[in-house]
């Protein structure tokens, strides 16, 4: 449904609502894999209450509503359009990693989400004619989903287990009882005797397994809150995995500024285009290794205190990001905005011959946000590169640049179109001709 409204030759109203669906991905149906139906490959699917590869998808539907206000001002060039615009989705599909390395997807129907701003755009003068014109855009957006459960298990109830698993280690833990305060966060009884200052090495597969007595570095840690599960959060394409997946895409501010200079067969015209950065961060990102599988004390090796933890069954735990000292919630940290500029000039060298001639991204600069893991070349920061690479956490004591941080450039783009580094300048040219 759409309607026109013309108040006077200089007004116009405008207006739309709609509902629209989106068809769902038939490759979220099954996965090509050795066995779709061996425990290895479906267990992942078990906290929603699916036993079998084959899972119900449906189109995800949205609710589409703007008004706009196009307005000439009398006398002048200037000329401008006003519009509000918000979106409800049900049924958002959200995607969870089921291969990481070659980007394979499930899909969810768990969403709810609402997307909501304005946008506003200036037009002076012509391009066509001689003389200065302009054109000035702006786009304001937010978005937030909340994530509804499946047979009572939300995709958050994945991360908040990682979140419990450490907590257990903590000696805020210690003697909890389903009638403490900490009951949930500590695990719900899962894990009864982590939350000891000393533990027996009975996962470490050696001859002295159970033998030896390994000190639990996280016993004096501070017990981290869960996730709420009936929160907003940031939208992501992908929702976080351990050492993957930690980009939201809502970029809540972008504008554009073009202007033109005309004087018969020549044009000049400069651009300038700015984009807010949008968010990224994910809570499994910093591991961290199971005192219960070490071989030996890990204060015997102090630049590598992980060396004889392989992990056991669980292979890390994971820990509070140390740069923030908490578990990095979706959306937590926002990315470099980024500014360029683009200068263009033409010349008609006859009525259907036209030469152009183009220098891109003569200023291209993205603006850091002051964390440990900047780089002055990087535009947008996610997890480690391929997906699966984990940094040093508390493995390595002085681990080199490129496991140092949690965060790093950006290099694993599943439905998002974006370069994750300082574009180069360019010069190109361009001879049209109508024939």
């Amino acid at each position: 449904l759409s309607f026109t409204y013309t108040i006077n030759s200089d007004t116009v109203i405008r207006g739309s609502a709609g509902k629209y669906a989106r068809a769902e991905g038939s490759s979220y149906y099954q996965y090509n894999t050795y066995q779709q139906n061996l425990a290895s490959f479906i267990a992942q699917f078990y906290p929603y209450g699916y036993h079998t590869p084959d899972h119900a998808i449906y189109p995800d539907t949205s609710n589409n509503f703007d008004l706009s206000l196009e307005k000439h001002v009398k006398g002048t060039q200037l000329s401008y359009k006003v519009t509000p615009f918000y979106r409800n989705t049900n049924n958002e599909l959200q995607f969870q990693a089921i291969n990481p390395v070659q980007g394979t997807l499930a899909g969810l129907n768990v969403g709810t989400q609402e997307s909501y701003g304005v946008e506003l755009s200036l037009q002076y003068g012509d391009f066509s004619r001689d003389g200065l014109s302009g054109l000035l855009s702006y786009t304001h957006t937010q978005n937030r989903i909340r994530f509804s459960p499946i047979n009572g298990v939300s995709v958050i109830d994945a991360l908040n287990t990682q979140i419990e698993l450490y907590n257990s280690y903590t000696s805020a833990c210690a003697g909890v009882t389903k009638s403490s305060p900490n009951w949930q966060a500590c695990g719900s009884g899962a894990y009864p005797d982590n939350a000891a200052a000393v533990l027996r090495n009975n996962q470490s597969g050696t001859g002295d397994q159970g033998k030896l007595k390994i000190s639990n570095p996280y016993y004096h840690g501070v017990l981290q809150p869960l996730f709420d599960t009936g929160g907003w959060y940031t939208p992501y394409d992908v929702i976080p995995s351990p050492f993957n997946a930690a980009n939201g895409y809502e970029v809540p501010d972008v504008a554009s500024l073009i202007l033109n200079y005309r004087h018969q067969k020549f044009a000049l015209t400069p651009s300038l285009h700015y984009s807010d950065g949008s968010n990224y961060g994910s809570p499994l990102v910093w591991p961290g290794y199971v005192p219960q599988s070490c071989s030996k004390e890990p204060s015997q090796t102090p630049l590598t205190p992980g060396a004889s933890c392989p992990g056991g069954a669980a292979g890390a735990i994971f820990l509070p990001d140390p740069y923030s000292n908490h578990f990095d919630n979706l959306g937590a940290f926002v990315q470099p905005a980024e500014l360029s500029a683009n200068l263009q000039a033409s010349y008609d060298l006859s009525p259907r011959m036209t030469l152009t001639v183009q220098a891109v991204n003569l200023y291209n600069q993205c603006f850091q946000r002051g964390y440990a893991w900047d780089n002055s070349v990087t535009c947008v920061y996610s997890t480690l590169p391929s997906n699966i690479l984990a940094p040093s956490g508390n493995f390595v004591k002085n681990p080199p640049p490129q496991l140092r941080y949690p965060y790093g450039t950006f290099f694993n783009v599943t439905e998002v179109g974006i370069s994750s580094v300082r574009q180069p300048f360019g010069f190109f040219t361009n001879l049209s001709i109508k024939i």
